[in-house]
């Protein structure tokens, strides 16, 4: 068993961190295509071509560009608005995890699924997408479990503790009546 609150708040972080890299990087590229989309040639623009049929292959050319970054734009300004309520979400699921809060967990949770399906509604499957989300996916889930059974709370946390392999140190029994830290430095310890 390992502990679910120490997992779900070190996923959190995580997925926080890259929600800001993911909104920064998605803002440029709307900016960007939204520069694109909006760009106006004027009739002198197209003189230096030199003949009618070239310029007219080049401003179609331009025509097309300009509305497929508005395609662009439109996607990215919606990637925006999820990437911010993943944002919204993780963060309260930070809050609940420190506060052994069941709701704010789950919807962190519900809004995870629904961003590892998201691609296959919209035709775009991503089979290892979906595999790593689900990946992040399970301490929130065994989290939910267990703080609603019970068996994750604050009186409980302290057995939870120590079954985990992030703690600086764990007190390991060598022999009866011995305890032995892990650093190798021995340690008085109740055996039962």
């Amino acid at each position: 068993c390992c502990d679910m609150r120490r997992a779900v708040i070190i996923c959190d972080i995580i997925l926080l961190v890259g929600g800001v890299l993911s909104l920064c990087f998605e803002g440029i590229g709307a900016y960007g295509a939204s520069a694109v989309a909006n760009m106006s040639f004027d009739d002198d623009a197209f003189a230096s071509f030199g003949d009618d049929a070239t310029a007219d292959i080049f401003q179609g050319g331009l025509d097309g560009s300009q509305a497929l970054m508005k395609q662009a734009e439109d996607l990215l300004l919606g990637l925006m608005v999820i990437t911010s309520i993943t944002l919204a979400t993780t963060g309260a699921s930070i809050w609940g995890a420190i506060n052994y809060n069941y709701w704010p967990v789950a919807a962190n949770t519900i809004c995870l699924g629904v961003r590892a399906i998201l691609p296959f509604l919209m035709g775009a499957p991503s089979i290892m997408g979906a595999a790593i989300t689900a990946l992040w996916i399970y301490p929130h889930v065994v989290f939910c479990l267990e703080v609603r059974s019970g068996v994750l709370c604050r009186e409980t946390y302290g057995r939870e503790q120590f079954s985990c392999c992030c703690i600086a140190e764990r007190v390991l029994v060598s022999a009866p009546g011995i305890a032995v830290a892990e650093a190798g430095i021995p340690v008085e310890a109740e055996v039962v």
